[in-house]
């Protein structure tokens, strides 16, 4: 196994000491992925067997419940500026954990599932600065959840500000003298004002994403292309005998251990997540022989291998000192 994670490999014990068992190795480069299935008999006897590729877009989670983090979707000129990208904050919070942000808190209904807040951001003088290009602005939209007063600094004015209770997150416009302006700051006064990000325009929405969630198929004779909102993977496979299935769980290896002879119905469950189902059987396996299986994925267009892509920075930037020169690194 590679640390990153892009080469892995599982095995699946069917048969106790390594009698009959398949060995899944995991390969991704970029955007793309490979699974090699070798299914192993080292018994006397043939096997029938089947595998199950299952597959599904999920969000992440927090403390083993689901994080709903909402997107910002603007129009023409609007832009969204979230809470944590500040360009310089203080607070009394030394070092941030759990690779958050200084002030970042993870909860569901708020943009990227983070808010600028809590327990490490609102007492009396903490304060977070932010930059952007120049544009002339009249009124900046904030999202936030609590209530109480608050600094809104801008261009030298400081407007003293007392925001109404908002149980869950609201959006509110702040009208401020028409300028042309480059940045902002907030200041707290040690109210409970969770701060979720700030808004230049007014064409904006916020979407949980749920769309994205439910997978369509499309499929042809050796490819399939599956497509969870505006994501696109191409999907590859080795198999004459097989079908696609449609799987409704909130654990669906549960969900599969107790339809395991269910070779007929293609949807399967009826409430909890959706998942994809490359059912394919049989997998017949002569005695003392193996038999390979690929599967083959790949981000059509490329909409997540950019990302992917790009060279991994090491944690720590230090330079060897193999002729051991001294004090140097």
């Amino acid at each position: 196994m590679r640390l990153d994670l892009t080469h892995f490999v599982y095995r699946y014990e069917l048969e106790w000491k390594d009698r009959v068992y398949v060995e899944a190795d995991f390969t991704s480069k970029g955007s793309e992925m490979q699974i090699d299935c070798d299914f192993v008999n080292h018994t006397d006897q043939p096997e029938s067997l089947s595998l199950n590729v299952v597959m599904s877009l999920q969000r992440p989670s927090k403390e083993k419940e689901e994080l709903v983090a909402l997107q910002a979707k603007t129009e023409e000129d609007t832009q969204w500026i979230d809470a944590l990208d500040y360009v310089q904050i203080d607070n009394d919070q030394l070092v941030a954990g759990d690779g958050l942000l200084l002030g970042e808190c993870r909860e569901s209904g708020f943009v990227g599932g983070s808010f600028l807040g809590g327990r490490w951001f609102g007492k009396v003088g903490d304060r977070a600065e932010y930059r952007f290009e120049p544009r002339e602005v009249e009124k900046i939209g904030l999202r936030y959840r609590g209530s109480g007063r608050f600094l809104f600094c801008v261009k030298g004015e400081v407007y003293d500000l007392e925001l109404k209770q908002a149980d869950v997150p609201e959006l509110v416009y702040i009208p401020i003298d028409k300028d042309m302006i480059d940045g902002f700051a907030v200041q707290t006064c040690g109210d409970a004002v969770d701060f979720d990000g700030f808004v230049l325009g007014e064409k904006i929405r916020f979407d949980d994403g749920s769309a994205m969630l439910e997978p369509v198929i499309q499929r042809s004779d050796a490819e399939v292309i599956l497509t969870f909102g505006d994501l696109n993977y191409q999907i590859e496979y080795e198999a004459s005998e097989c079908v696609w299935r449609r799987l409704h769980a909130d654990d669906v290896g549960v969900l599969l251990s107790q339809k395991i002879h269910d070779h007929v119905n293609v949807e399967i469950g009826k409430a909890g997540h959706t998942y994809v189902d490359l059912f394919i059987r049989p997998v017949f396996v002569e005695p003392k022989s193996s038999q390979r299986i690929r599967i083959r994925l790949k981000a059509v267009d490329d909409v997540l291998g950019a990302a992917k892509q790009e060279e991994v920075q090491p944690l720590y930037k230090v330079q060897g000192n193999p002729e051991g020169r001294s004090f140097e690194l």
